[in-house]
């Protein structure tokens, strides 16, 4: 199983550059209201409107054991090269090889921490190209110990060849 390392190398939240994460995070923040992360329900799109090309949300399934995208921005579906909006995290597979193993991992360290997740990198696992990326993934939950969502804002950066 590849390590949620090729999905790029963590990151401190400091080192993040791009100004979509910085507001992503900002309003993921907002929204937690002295709790360690909000709930799905607290997240507004037509809040973060700007941002929605850089958004995706996953829902939590069956306890953890998969997820299934709910949405996805249209820059990710760009730098991807295919849209997994409805689409579990099992079955990503079919479109880029080892992909479901890093995106389990990744939330699954999210789910065990409770905290955010940051990375940058290179779409080196897509197979069409080298575009450069920053991403934060964050919890969402109904409550301080319940986690039922991932929100997350990638900023991509460069050609896909």
């Amino acid at each position: 199983m590849p390590p949620t390392e090729d999905l790029g190398r963590k990151v401190r939240l400091d080192e993040i550059a791009s100004p979509i994460i910085h507001e992503g995070l900002a309003y993921w923040r907002s929204k937690c209201a002295g709790r360690p992360f909000p709930s799905r329900a607290d997240i507004n799109p037509a809040e973060i409107k700007r941002l929605l090309p850089n958004v995706i949300l996953a829902r939590m399934i069956d306890d953890g054991r998969d997820y299934e995208f709910r949405i996805v921005g249209e820059a990710t579906v760009t730098a991807h090269g295919f849209n997994s909006l409805n689409t579990r995290v099992s079955d990503l597979d079919k479109h880029v090889r080892g992909y479901t193993a890093m995106m389990m991992d990744l939330f699954g360290r999210i789910r065990r921490s409770g905290r955010p997740f940051a990375a940058k990198g290179t779409l080196v696992h897509l197979d069409r190209g080298f575009k450069q990326y920053e991403s934060l993934y964050m919890p969402l939950g109904p409550d301080e110990k319940t986690i039922d969502h991932m929100i997350a804002f990638t900023d991509y950066s460069g050609e896909v060849l």
